[in-house]
């Protein structure tokens, strides 16, 4: 388990994201630039990229490992 993290199960982590609906949020760019940041002092992090699918209209991120949800304060999506 993580430092700080206070979760009960594989439940309280994140693997994976998906914003459904992209086309009515305009999430349709190619690419957008994802980042974390956390409730201590811990730097952000870079999460990767988000890409958007025509196919399913969700916008995708993918992480590169999963995260704790009870250490995340906020995660940002801007298009790069």
């Amino acid at each position: 388990m993580e430092k700080g993290c206070y979760g009960v199960n594989m439940n309280d982590y994140i693997g994976s994201l998906y914003f459904y609906n992209g086309a009515d949020f305009q999430l349709t760019s190619t690419n957008y630039k994802a980042t974390a940041i956390f409730y201590d002092s811990t730097p952000a992090e870079d999460l990767g990229q988000a890409v958007y699918n025509k196919d399913t209209d969700r916008l995708e991120l993918v992480l590169k490992s999963s995260m704790c949800m009870s250490n995340i304060q906020q995660i940002t999506i801007i298009s790069s």
